[in-house]
């Protein structure tokens, strides 16, 4: 997903004589159709001294999914799907879906609709739900309501690095459940499938799309003001039975609502919720449209914003990098003043304002797990996880300028949000290989017992991915190689 570890000789946006070579991507790949294709590639890599990549949909910033010089295992026929109305362990009963690696968000969507549930999953339609997604924690629209996608899970099927194929759950394996369920993808094992509970798809859910097309007409500081109440009433949203959100902060005063879910609130109430901005945007005569729907199930919701199926409505051309933004930022006024003033400071400052800020806003601590597990701590005291970013330059001819692109998202923007949001953390799934601080922004409090599951079930660290856990051990070289740190 991310066209920093895309090789740029081959695309149609370089000179065509020239040479077309593998970069980052992998010489060779497996394409696993069972666990006897996944235990005959670890034993290959093992006895011949390779450097393995897991690959399940490529939806990766941090670049983990590929790796020059590498032989691949391709998760992606790995697709079947399977459901059990009444599941029953010691740490739940009820009905559950179970997902193949290889399966993208609105696969499993459609699928649980077809039987009249909703699960947890991500907003991209093609994110893999077994992969690195859950695996390192997974946020989503439905995150409020029922708990992040790692929360979910009940079984891990999984092939080890010395081809031992277990399944974990919280009472057998459960060192493997607790750090499979967060501690990051393609680290402690290659997962074949993930079971997770499933939700009876009944009710109506509101929503509602908020465009502004130009703002211009407000003056800054009400505009800024407006920004910071937004955020402010963001609980309010989450406290309602499990709302979520989605919005832009640019340059030029640009701000937009991408999508609201209110899956217990009526459209009227939801309106009511948006009055504060659109009584703003009235008064200053600002050209704006608001779309509030419901829909009768929450599969047709997600469609109709996360769409058109199956492509979806984001764009993958980014540099980017995150954080998550603690509740008591924008409940506390003067931390949420300063977080306020950080955006209007980023996108008025020339240096600075080619940075977007994507936010998903969202309660990670309102539904329990089905057991403890190794998610990032500061996701369960978060309102908000922002996404800063740049478009990528394609057509740039040489790497100054995506080097002057990568300082200034992770030397000038990201140190100055770090501060406002001192002992928080960042989602790794959205996170930037160049973070100093990866260890304790990605891991936090479960490094240690993170390093001792990797050391147990992975003691020659033939899984590497970058800013994974143990990959400290190894040192990246340019043509991909990899070598252990004496």
């Amino acid at each position: 997903m991310n066209p920093w570890w895309q090789n740029g000789s081959c695309d149609p946006f370089h000179d065509k004589d020239s040479p077309c070579l593998k970069g980052n991507e992998p010489i060779f790949t497996i394409e696993a159709t069972s666990a006897q294709d996944i235990q005959a590639g670890l034993k290959f890599a093992n006895e011949k001294n390779i450097r393995i990549t897991v690959h399940n949909t490529g939806h990766d910033f941090l670049g983990r999914s590929s790796g020059a010089s590498s032989l691949s295992i391709s998760m992606s026929k790995i697709n079947g799907t399977g459901f059990n109305p009444s599941y029953s362990s010691s740490h739940y009963s009820g009905p559950v879906i179970k997902v193949g690696a290889g399966l993208r968000g609105y696969e499993v969507y459609g699928y649980a609709n077809s039987l009249g549930y909703r699960v947890v999953g991500g907003d991209c339609p093609t994110v893999g739900l077994a992969g690195g997604y859950i695996q390192g924690g997974g946020h989503g629209s439905l995150v409020s309501m029922y708990g992040m996608a790692a929360d979910q899970v009940l079984e891990w099927e999984v092939v080890l690095p010395d081809g031992t194929m277990l399944t974990a759950t919280p009472d057998q394996h459960s060192d493997l459940y607790w750090a499979l369920a967060g501690g990051g993808g393609g680290t402690f094992g290659v997962v074949l499938s993930v079971t997770i509970r499933a939700y009876q798809d009944v009710g109506l859910i509101s929503g509602a799309r908020l465009t502004i097309n130009n703002s211009s007409s407000i003056p800054s500081s009400v505009f800024w003001s407006m920004i910071g109440n937004y955020h402010a009433a963001l609980p309010t949203l989450y406290s309602s039975g499990g709302g979520s959100v989605e919005h832009d902060i640019g340059a030029n005063q640009l701000f937009g609502i991408s999508r609201i879910t209110a899956p217990k609130w009526t459209t009227q109430q939801l309106r009511q919720w948006l009055s504060p901005i659109t009584r703003q945007l009235d008064s200053y005569n600002a050209s704006y449209s608001l779309n509030v729907t419901s829909h009768s199930s929450f599969h047709d919701h997600y469609v109709y914003y996360q769409g058109p199926i199956p492509a979806g409505r984001y764009g993958v051309a980014i540099l980017a990098h995150s954080r998550l933004v603690p509740l008591d930022v924008v409940t506390s006024a003067t931390k949420n003043s300063a977080l306020t003033q950080f955006f209007r400071n980023s996108t008025e400052d020339s240096s600075t304002s080619n940075v977007i800020y994507g936010c998903v806003g969202m309660d990670a601590s309102a539904k329990g797990p089905v057991a403890a597990n190794a998610i990032l701590p500061a996701w369960r005291t978060s309102a908000m996880s922002c996404i800063m970013f740049i478009p990528f330059p394609y057509t740039a001819s040489n790497n100054s300028v995506k080097q002057s692109d990568l300082h200034t998202l992770m030397d000038v923007v990201a140190p100055k949000l770090r501060a406002i949001t001192p002992n928080s953390g960042t989602y790794a799934n959205e996170g930037n290989f160049a973070l100093n601080t990866w260890k304790e922004d990605y891991y936090g409090k479960n490094w240690d017992r993170l390093s001792l599951v990797k050391k147990q079930v992975d003691p020659n660290g033939l899984l590497y991915g970058i800013r994974n856990v143990g990959s400290e051990k190894w040192t990246l070289h340019d043509d991909g190689r990899l070598c252990k740190k004496r």
